[in-house]
């Protein structure tokens, strides 16, 4: 008999892909998925369990599962933040006590964990403790969840099964901290500010970043539920590249703000309501945070592309919506970010101080051509 995998969070972008994946895996035989809206048609393997953490048929569905994989759902948009973060913690522990028979956990998480700091080593090993940014909660979220799994590996077993000798871990847990996914499908914050017709940064500042190619990221996760890992591995390209290369590899113009411009209005538009996210998403863009891969290489796993390249897949994902100066954004994803929304108003700025420069430069009696638009700036 296959293995049956599991999937807790199956509307997350990984979770469908990964399910796609194990299509291939001769070694898998079922795999379910489990949220509470159904994810789009997946292969002949895949079984939808329409649950959640707490209902009825959730326990169920997990018992027997060979191997559990968690992907964490962080509603941006959700501003009780300790009613979000005992929500996730809560769905992580009743993930792990339903699937108690299960030989390998995993656990998708983010490099976001580091926190984005200026003295971060370039790039963060492993080893680097977590240091979540306070005014970036999801990243804190993420880290206990970490914390929750890793401490389920010397769990207890399920009644009437063989219990550990010496201590030894009853299960495999794997932590996966993926560098910076910024294709427009996965929805990520990063994702999202490559909707905006700009890439905002500190004006002075250009910070290494990294892009994980969503397919690179899909092969860590393959590799992980194969059960020959365990602890905690970062996922990320073996490079990085400066904001204003990776701007010009996304195909994007880089706008430049002063630090204080750009902190106060993501902060304004984040307390109107404007933007689904904190104002602490901008340091993920001011100060470094890229990973190391070795230990994952070591492990058999070799991303197959590099920032860049992946930085100009994901540029060239545009989402039918609203055309700015040649980006299209779909509407609804214009204020879902403060970089997004400052972008905008920057631009439009910009706009409207280039149009009254040129009309005073203007003889009074002069018109523009019929039918002409002006250029947009960005």
């Amino acid at each position: 008999m296959g293995r049956t995998v599991a999937l807790v969070g199956a509307l997350h972008p990984a979770a469908r892909e990964l399910a796609l994946a194990l299509e291939e895996d001769p070694e898998v035989e079922r795999v379910l998925g489990l949220s509470r809206h159904e994810p789009p048609l997946l292969g002949p393997k895949f079984e939808f369990v329409q649950a959640g953490p707490g209902d009825p048929a959730f326990a169920g569905a997990l018992a027997g599962v060979d191997t559990l994989v968690l992907f964490p759902l962080i509603d941006a948009a959700d501003r009780n933040e300790e009613g979000r973060r005992a929500r996730v913690l809560a769905g992580t522990r009743r993930s792990l006590e339903a699937a108690a028979g299960a030989a390998t956990v995993v656990l998708w998480s983010s490099g976001v964990v580091y926190g984005a700091h200026p003295d971060n080593p370039v790039p963060i090993p492993e080893t680097q403790p977590t240091r979540p940014n306070p005014e970036f909660p999801a990243a804190g979220i993420l880290a206990e969840s970490e914390q929750v799994a890793l401490a389920a590996e010397h769990g207890d077993r399920p009644e009437g099964s063989e219990e550990p000798q010496g201590g030894a871990p009853v299960r495999r847990v794997v932590v996966l901290r993926g560098a910076g996914v910024w294709a427009p499908a996965w929805g990520t914050f990063l994702a999202r500010s490559l909707m905006a017709p700009a890439m905002v940064g500190v004006r002075g500042q250009d910070p290494p970043l990294q892009c994980l190619a969503p397919a690179d990221a899909v092969s860590a996760l393959v590799l992980a539920t194969s059960g020959r890992l365990r602890g905690v591995y970062n996922v990320a390209p073996d490079d990085w590249v400066g904001a204003k290369d990776a701007a010009r590899a996304a195909g994007r113009r880089r706008l430049e703000v002063p630090q204080r411009v750009a902190q106060s209005t993501a902060e304004r538009l984040w307390q109107a309501g404007m933007s689904a996210a904190a104002a602490g998403e901008l340091a993920f863009q001011t100060h470094p945070w890229v990973l190391g891969n070795a230990k994952l290489r070591q492990a058999g796993w070799a991303p197959t592309r590099s920032s860049a390249e992946a930085f100009a897949e994901a540029g060239g994902q545009k989402p039918a919506g609203v055309l700015v100066g040649g980006v299209q954004i779909r509407r609804s994803d214009v204020y879902r970010t403060a970089a997004a929304g400052l972008a905008l108003a920057a631009a439009v700025a910009v706009a409207r101080r280039q149009a009254r420069a040129s009309r005073s430069a203007r003889p009074a009696t002069r018109r523009p051509a019929p039918g002409r638009r002006p250029t947009s700036p960005m």
